[in-house]
């Protein structure tokens, strides 16, 4: 990889109800997740149409292709959190009703992801784990990571690359990663409104705010750890593409930060890596997708006039150490 050509790299945190199941009920989100299931198909097309690279970090409960299935298929070792409303399990046994199979599995999405040109299936973990949680070990993230790549095995799908959920990365567990094979592990941004600890209302507005107004100077250069210890490779995020709002100003001004962001990146030979939920896209498919395809766009005007390139993040972790 020429290091003076800047990356455009995606991830996407495909989760479905499963991202949010401790929030907010199925009940009132049906038709924002049929929309969903929907959209998904139009943005794999529009990738490959474009060459878009794309890592799809998907809930290995996902892989499973109805919950008759799911129900079969636990782990050696469940999540004690603290929190009992966090556990997926305890969810499936207490408010997974009948009939809502296509919410909570989604064997079919998946392998249309896996069999399009340039989409990686990776993990979101099997069970939307959190790995900072009260009251979970190492021994159960063990657990769930095991599950999720022999189920993943049995559809077809090496589990290179992590996003861990809500990005509560444990550094205690990379060694867990590793041994299973993921070895390209999507990080956080080094902003100070983006630490775990302090007033967290206060930095979710600054981080809100900085997603259409430069606040912050976003970092965009490649981390990477190759060392005899470790063969890790760790993909900093760049920016979260928020959901379509209700004012369209800020829509635009979304968009103008995101395409900039990407064009200092191509014209600095840096990295700049986006990252959204599919659901993010199911309020507003259609302006979604709108959104989208200017931002494809805008990669292709790089690609052609800065050389710009485009990476899974598996493959950006081959060509960075391939070249190194």
């Amino acid at each position: 990889m020429d290091s003076k050509q800047g990356v455009f790299s995606i991830s996407l945190d495909f989760e479905l109800h499963w991202g949010i199941f401790d929030n907010v009920g199925i009940d009132a989100k049906r038709p924002y997740f049929d929309a969903t299931i929907e959209v998904i198909p139009e943005i794999v097309q529009l990738f490959v149409a474009n060459k878009i690279e794309a890592t799809w970090a998907t809930v290995g409960m996902l892989f499973n292709k109805d919950v008759s299935q799911l129900k079969q298929n636990y782990p050696a070792s469940l999540p004690s959190y603290t929190n009992k409303n966090l556990s997926a399990y305890n969810f499936i046994t207490t408010q997974l009703k009948d009939g809502d199979d296509c919410y909570y599995t989604a064997h079919d999405l998946v392998k249309l992801i896996d069999d399009a040109d340039g989409q990686e299936v990776g993990t979101h973990t099997y069970s939307h784990f959190y790995a900072l949680e009260k009251g979970q070990t190492i021994e159960q993230f063990e657990a769930d990571i095991k599950q999720c790549s022999v189920l993943a095995n049995e559809i077809g799908v090496t589990l290179k690359s992590i996003v861990f959920p809500r990005n509560q990365i444990n550094q205690e567990y990379l060694p867990i990663c590793e041994k299973y094979g993921v070895l390209s592990i999507r990080t956080n941004p080094k902003k100070w409104f983006d630490f775990n600890s302090g007033n967290q209302l206060f930095k979710k507005i600054v981080r809100s705010l900085d997603c259409y107004l430069p606040i912050c100077n976003t970092l965009v250069s490649l981390e990477h750890l190759n060392s005899k210890e470790s063969g890790l490779f760790f993909i900093q995020f760049s920016r979260l593409l928020k959901p379509v709002s209700g004012i369209p100003f800020a829509n635009k001004f979304k968009i103008h930060r995101i395409k900039g962001e990407m064009t200092r990146a191509a014209k600095q030979g840096l990295s700049y890596h986006l990252w959204w939920h599919p659901h993010n896209f199911g309020e507003n498919p259609n302006k979604a997708m709108i959104e989208l395809q200017k931002i494809v766009k805008h990669y292709v005007h790089l690609k052609d006039t800065y050389g710009m390139q485009c990476f899974n993040m598996d493959n950006l972790r081959k060509k960075h150490q391939n070249a190194e």
